[in-house]
Formats: C-alpha cells, sequence, structure tokens
C-alpha cells in the first residue's frame, strides 16, 4: 500500500517504476483485434481491467488516463469514414463505463 499517499494517477505517464512486459499474447495467442500498427491491439476489456485494478490498489485515488487511440495507418479517404476508429473509441468507453459503474457499485 501507499505510504505517502497520491493525488492523481495517470496511465501513460513517461515515469514507471519496475518494469512490465507489454505483449498483445496470452498463453501464446494473439488477444484482440490487430491494427496495420504491428504493435498496437484492440482489448478493450484491457480497459476495464486496468482502472479495477487500480482503483483496488490504490483506494479509487483518482484516475486521468492520459493515452488512448486508435493505430492506424490510413490514406485521406480512409479518414473520412473512419469506422473502426468510432468503435474503438466506443467500446474503449463502455469498458471504461463498466469499470467506474463496478467501482460505483463495490465490486471494484
Amino acid at each position: 500500500m501507499l505510504k505517502n499517499g497520491l493525488d492523481y494517477i495517470g496511465p501513460g505517464a513517461a515515469r514507471i517504476e519496475g518494469y512490465a512486459l507489454r505483449t498483445a499474447q496470452q498463453d501464446g495467442v494473439y488477444i484482440g483485434e490487430p491494427t496495420t500498427v504491428d504493435w498496437l491491439y484492440v482489448y478493450p476489456q484491457g480497459m476495464e481491467k486496468m482502472v479495477t485494478y487500480k482503483n483496488e490498489r490504490y483506494n479509487n485515488t483518482p484516475m486521468f488516463i492520459t493515452e488512448n487511440g486508435y493505430g492506424e495507418n490510413s490514406t485521406n479517404e480512409e479518414l473520412f469514414h473512419d469506422v473502426k476508429r468510432v468503435e474503438y473509441m466506443r467500446s474503449y468507453l463502455q469498458a471504461l463505463a463498466d469499470a467506474m459503474s463496478g467501482s460505483l457499485c463495490g465490486e471494484g
């Protein structure tokens, strides 16, 4: 548990303590939908899991999510009909709402 407390948590911040393995695989199987950016996969469940974990671990300390976006190499024409990016944002915002409602109900 924290000894000195925090004002807020900012996932995506440059300062990281410790080490975390970033991978798009679980048990050797890729999770989520791939994007055209080779290391980015769409996995909105990860947003819900991350927010729930941080709320439990850091006693609901306020959190600012500083980075979240859909990685894609697109032409100008594709950007006019950006259905995948809209679906990406909808699914991640839904996952965030689910995590928040779990916290408010005492589930996370």
